[in-house]
């Protein structure tokens, strides 16, 4: 972890840190603590490349203002094939949840991979979630999608992570909001884009993607949260979970996929709000557009 890491940890509103073994892979999280009387923990889950300094700096400690949270750093487990990598996730998640929260559901919310993984979850260790958010997931990985995949792979192998940068910059952030950013704010975000071999192997593990048949199995809750201008996981994807899962009701924000970084705010309301009451909308339905 580097320095600025750290200092952005700092900032995330003072969490508790852990680690949980499960087999080779040591897996971090970071803890909100303060318990809020009426609402439940809140689990989340990063996405391809990610952490919760480079996903949640913003969600965490905005969320945590009302209710504890917990967020999870997954390991890439050595050696796992790519088609494992979801359940060998979902492994990670029970231990952590099973360690810091004996006994108690959570309301899991997963971003991009760890939609997928949180959706795994749900579908595989019930007795763990009683709540599930996904944000912007997707359903089964698309030949468009595995398009764009194997342009990442060819540019990761060149090397030129510059140029990879500037791809995914573009891949994951919506026209608008990249129109009001200044160039030293778009170099920084392109510097920023994760490059690791970590990273590589979870985006070969994004080639293999079906949830077709763990979705239908979700029996909890579920709040799906598109982004109306996801070039990666598009919202017929998000459509595709929501027709999949019994239990599920839909809605958009104003967002490229990063809409962690986007639509701060707005999620904290979404994963707040529907924590707070589930069924404040019943199962199906389409949550009314609210303002941009």
């Amino acid at each position: 972890m580097t320095s600025t890491d750290e200092s952005l940890l700092a900032n995330l509103g003072g969490p508790g840190t852990g680690t949980v073994d499960v087999g080779s892979s040591r897996v971090t999280y970071y803890d909100s603590l303060e318990e809020h009387p009426g609402r439940m923990p809140v689990v989340l889950l990063h996405g391809t490349g990610g952490s919760t300094v480079l996903h949640f700096r913003f969600l965490f400690p905005m969320l945590a203002t009302a209710q504890r949270v917990i967020a999870i750093d997954l390991d890439t487990p050595a050696g796992a094939l790519p088609e494992e990598g979801p359940a060998r996730y979902a492994e990670q998640v029970a231990a952590v949840v099973e360690q810091v929260l004996p006994g108690r559901g959570v309301a899991l919310a997963g971003y991009s991979l760890g939609a997928v993984v949180a959706t795994t979850v749900a579908a595989t260790r019930p007795e763990f979630v009683d709540k599930l958010v996904l944000m912007a997931g997707w359903m089964k990985t698309t030949p468009g999608q595995l398009l764009r995949n194997e342009v990442w792979l060819a540019l990761h192998k060149t090397g030129d992570f510059d140029t990879l940068g500037r791809y995914m910059t573009y891949c994951a952030f919506s026209d608008v909001f990249l129109r009001l950013r200044t160039s030293a704010e778009i170099e920084r975000i392109v510097a920023g884009v994760a490059t690791s071999d970590a990273t590589r192997a979870q985006m070969e593990m994004n080639r293999t993607v079906d949830l077709t048949g763990l979705a239908p199995r979700v029996e909890c809750p579920t709040l799906i949260v598109a982004g109306t201008d996801d070039q990666m996981t598009p919202r017929r994807q998000a459509k595709a979970l929501f027709g999949a899962i019994k239990g599920a009701r839909y809605t958009e924000v104003t967002s490229g996929h990063a809409m962690v970084v986007e639509r701060a705010s707005e999620l904290v309301h979404l994963l707040s709000t529907f924590n707070a009451a589930p069924d404040r909308h019943p199962a199906g339905s389409v949550l009314p557009a609210r303002r941009p």
